[in-house]
């Protein structure tokens, strides 16, 4: 994605609440400076490390979903092991 198109899809007005339950993506325009994007933007595209140099991750079980047949609504997520931290 070009540096104005990340600008637009984190701004993205008029998108989904920030709390909202869905997977949709959310509306920052309230919550974020347009110094704040573009300085989030810099960051994820000069200073991003990817999360393998930093850790081994294992995921198990089902992926993420919202059980509305419980009561009350019931966030189901799989189980998360992180090893090898700081290696």
């Amino acid at each position: 994605m070009s540096f104005q198109q990340l600008y637009e899809l984190i701004r993205r007005v008029g998108a989904r609440k920030i709390d909202a339950s869905d997977n949709s993506h959310p509306d920052y325009s309230s919550n974020l400076t347009d110094a704040q994007v573009w300085n989030l933007i810099k960051f994820t595209r000069e200073e991003w490390v990817a999360a393998s140099l930093l850790y081994d991750i294992e995921v198990s079980g089902p992926a993420m979903y919202v059980d509305y047949s419980a009561n009350p609504d019931t966030v189901v997520t799989p189980t998360i092991t992180y090893t090898n931290v700081g290696v």
